[in-house]
């Protein structure tokens, strides 16, 4: 393994374990968002398409792929849930508006909350996404937009 790989590995356990433990918060109620207050982003890339589950009024992340993958954002620090012209969505600092059907790309790393929740984060019935593990996309940067047809 090769330094800058294992430099790779180590940080992105530490910011695993770093927002496993703190600087994870739940916010709004409709659409619920959860934030993080990390400045250690992972290079994992996620494209695809924002979604709102009604039923939990969580946000989630449908892959471009098309294989019906969807995974929780973890936002970074300052992004705001909002509701707009019907949509829900958030803002994110220094990119703006995301809503529902929006594509965009972000650089950041997964984990899994099902079995390893955030210490002290109650995570709201329902946000995670279906499946095993409860996916979610740790978000460090937002890195293009491309705003829905129907905005």
């Amino acid at each position: 393994m090769d330094v800058p790989h294992l430099l790779r590995v180590v940080l992105s356990i530490f910011f695993i374990t770093g927002c496993a433990s703190t600087g994870v918060r739940v916010e709004g109620d409709d659409p619920v968002i959860f934030v993080h207050g990390s400045s250690v982003s992972m290079k994992a890339e996620f494209s695809g398409v924002l979604t709102f589950d009604a039923k939990s009024r969580c946000l989630r992340l449908s892959s471009a792929s098309g294989t019906g993958t969807e995974t929780m954002p973890v936002w970074p620090d300052g992004t705001t849930p909002i509701r707009a012209k019907g949509k829900r969505g958030v803002t994110v600092p220094g990119v703006g508006v995301i809503v529902e059907g929006d594509r965009f790309r972000a650089g950041g790393g997964g984990s899994t909350w099902r079995a390893n929740p955030p210490q002290g984060v109650i995570v709201p019935k329902d946000c995670l996404p279906p499946g095993a593990e409860g996916t979610v996309f740790i978000i460090g940067e937002v890195d293009d937009v491309q705003p829905s047809a129907t905005k």
